[in-house]
């Protein structure tokens, strides 16, 4: 008898201690599950939040509160979004043609936020005043700001803060700041780069907008020579002597020394095997109403005083592109120079190659290049009127909202 109530009961305390694991492991699969879902409904309101972003973007220049019936709280599938979107700042004032984007995802109480800054710019890629791929040199009293051509003239007593730089470089002092160096706008470092570390700022150097690494590199497009040009050969001016370029063609050289002038007008495109060379007094002209494109294999030299007079004011009307042939001289002299007191109305590019401004020279356009020199006193006004050549939205800046920086 005592046998049969020893079986018994070890029989139960088997039978309860197999229903006690069964009753934990159909805990811990409910806790499995419990994490999936929490899983797919972070994932699922991380695709809400890009989802919000893109829907107001498309929205844009038409921008939302938080919280907005009009574009807010909108159920897809198990959640909803929420979007606020707003002008940007910098330097302390809105940016035009510029929005910062807000956008929050929900799914059965799992929350994710994105950032993003969106941007209007030229066709050509023109968004800032300068972008270097491997670096930007700012001497003493250097400056970007910016104007709208739209809108008028630039004014230099109340200018405009869109006056952003870039550089895909990643390396320490890529971006050297000397003193009294000040960009009224934004600074951009290469992708996973540190902004501490790639800029260097010196005695009373500025940045007054914020400093970010870009999300993905930016790329400098290559001015691809036309094909089919009539063969000019080179011009030569000499003293006072003048020539009128009204149609298309290839050249060899340009070159103007004493008070030359050369006047091109019409919708042309001249392209120079060689170089382009205005010598002190020369003069460029661009005629009024004219859309000019310069494409050159070897180098662009304005000296001291030369004149380059773009008569329309508008740097969407003249274009120097630096060709897959242009490179810097015995890899240190800048393929592009515009010495002292030059004033140049136009967007310059150059993939592979240097531009160097000199003492008060002075760009109304943008510039891109390899590397940019600025030296002491020269500045870059930024045409924010190129940022209205294209169609698109362009996202300038995209990154998880704060709260999930913080976890990820």
């Amino acid at each position: 008898m005592n046998n049969k109530g020893s079986v018994l009961c070890i029989t139960l305390a088997l039978v309860l201690m197999f229903l006690l694991l069964g009753l934990a492991s159909i805990h811990n699969a409910g806790g499995q599950n419990l994490d999936a879902e929490r899983r797919q409904a972070s994932v699922e309101a991380f695709w809400l939040a890009d989802g919000a972003i893109e829907i107001s973007r498309s929205q844009l220049p038409v921008t939302f509160d938080a919280g907005d019936p009009e574009n807010s709280n909108i159920a897809s599938g198990h959640g909803t979004y929420d979007v606020n979107s707003e002008i940007d700042i910098c330097g302390g004032v809105p940016c035009e043609n510029r929005w910062k984007l807000n956008g929050t995802g929900l799914v059965n109480g799992q929350t994710r936020s994105i950032e993003a800054i969106i941007d209007r710019f030229y066709d050509g890629n023109f968004y800032y005043a300068a972008f270097a791929e491997s670096g930007i040199f700012m001497d003493s009293n250097v400056y970007t700001d910016s104007f709208d051509f739209d809108q008028g003239m630039y004014d230099p007593v109340n200018p405009g803060q869109n006056g952003a730089i870039g550089t895909n470089a990643t390396n320490s002092d890529a971006v050297y700041m000397n003193s009294n160096a000040i960009v009224h706008g934004d600074a951009f470092v290469g992708t996973g780069a540190s902004p501490d570390n790639v800029i260097s700022m010196y005695s009373n150097a500025d940045i007054t907008g914020s400093q970010e690494a870009l999300t993905n590199p930016f790329t400098i497009p290559l001015a691809t020579a036309p094909e089919g040009l009539t063969g000019m050969g080179s011009v030569n001016l000499d003293g006072s002597n003048t020539q009128l370029i009204n149609s298309n063609g290839q050249y060899s050289n340009i070159s103007l020394n004493g008070d030359a002038v050369l006047t091109i007008s019409g919708n042309t495109t001249i392209y120079l095997t060689g170089n382009l060379i205005a010598d002190s007094n020369s003069r460029v002209i661009i005629a009024e109403g004219s859309e000019v494109k310069i494409y050159v294999d070897g180098r662009i030299l304005f000296n001291s005083n030369a004149v380059l007079n773009n008569l329309t004011k508008d740097a969407k009307r003249l274009s120097f592109l630096g060709t897959g042939n242009m490179h810097d001289i015995n890899n240190d002299t800048p393929a592009i120079q515009f010495h002292s007191n030059t004033d140049i109305y136009a967007t310059v590019s150059a993939k592979y190659a240097t531009v160097s401004l000199d003492s008060n020279a002075e760009i109304f356009g943008s510039v891109m290049a390899d590397k940019i020199a600025l030296n002491s006193d020269s500045c870059i006004h930024y045409d924010e009127s190129l940022g209205r050549g294209g169609s698109g939205t362009p996202i300038m800046l995209w990154r998880l909202g704060e709260k999930d920086r913080a976890l990820f």
